[in-house]
């Protein structure tokens, strides 16, 4: 895996050292370490442990890599225009308001977090299909201290908030999961976070309809959940639609709840719709 940072003048550079260097693998911390225990107690396998990485100071790290983003920090102003964007964004989907929001989002979460004394985190990193090392998703062990839970850093503009994309075999059915640690339960898949899937695929992946299988979380009263799953059969996506008689909030809660990997698989794989027809299925 190697760091690429593309600069002003679209330069592309690629580093022999990663930012995740330094850190320390989930896999070599102590049983008694606090960020150990939250990934052992969601039940992350061993082999995923190897590839994500612990930060005792998120913001101190991130910082090293984001000096720009950090610059507009010192806007005073940007929490509020943080909330003005969250609100106009309902009326406004254009792909600019939509990166404009999710940028002032990232900025004032890395202010709040520069407010915070230690933010221990999970580190997973982001990168393309040739292993390149574009990004990482920070997971905060203790968001009550800060009522976050997420951070996204990207060193590459425009780059995919997506997990797992240097993995995929496009031979085979590709699971497209929403959370990044819903994809280490389900061979051969990747994660998007919360993005707007059809602006992640058509930038990302080109694969046929039918090789796709979109698994979100299981949120029926969720408006925002809903519409994605419409959108995604209205665009011809196969779909995973949750069974009424499982009420866990994603496929890690399946984990944590002693479903294998091999029975997430089957619960997936017996429950796909595909076709506008299945809309109605939606609670909207």
């Amino acid at each position: 895996m190697s760091l690429v940072i593309i600069d002003k003048n679209n330069t592309v550079n690629e580093i022999n050292h990663t930012p995740f260097d330094n850190l320390d693998k989930v896999s070599d911390l102590e049983v008694s370490h606090p960020a150990k225990q939250f990934i052992d107690n969601r039940k992350i396998p061993p082999h995923w442990q190897e590839k994500i990485y612990y930060v005792n100071n998120v913001y101190e790290w991130a910082k090293k890599y984001m000096p720009e983003v950090l610059e507009k920090c010192k806007d005073a102003d940007v929490e509020t225009k943080w909330h003005k964007m969250k609100f106009e964004r309902s009326y406004n989907r254009t792909t600019q308001i939509r990166y404009w929001y999710d940028e002032l989002i990232n900025v004032a979460n890395l202010k709040k977090h520069e407010k915070a004394e230690s933010l221990q985190s999970i580190v997973i990193p982001l990168c393309d299909k040739d292993n390149n090392c574009v990004g990482a998703v920070c997971r905060n062990i203790m968001p009550e201290e800060t009522h976050l839970r997420f951070m996204r850093v990207n060193w590459v503009d425009g780059a995919a908030y997506m997990f797992g994309l240097e993995d995929i075999d496009m031979n085979k059915t590709i699971y497209v999961m929403e959370g990044h640690m819903d994809k280490m339960f389900v061979p051969n898949s990747l994660s998007v976070g919360a993005i707007h899937w059809g602006l992640v695929w058509q930038r990302i992946i080109d694969v046929p309809f039918e090789k796709v299988v979109i698994v979100l979380d299981n949120e029926p009263g969720d408006f925002y959940n809903q519409r994605m799953y419409g959108n995604a059969l209205l665009a011809g996506y196969k779909v995973f639609m949750w069974p009424e008689h499982l009420h866990h909030k994603d496929v890690n809660e399946l984990a944590m709840d002693g479903y294998s990997s091999e029975q997430i698989k089957d619960i997936i794989d017996n429950n796909i719709f595909q076709g506008e027809e299945h809309i109605e299925r939606l609670t909207l």
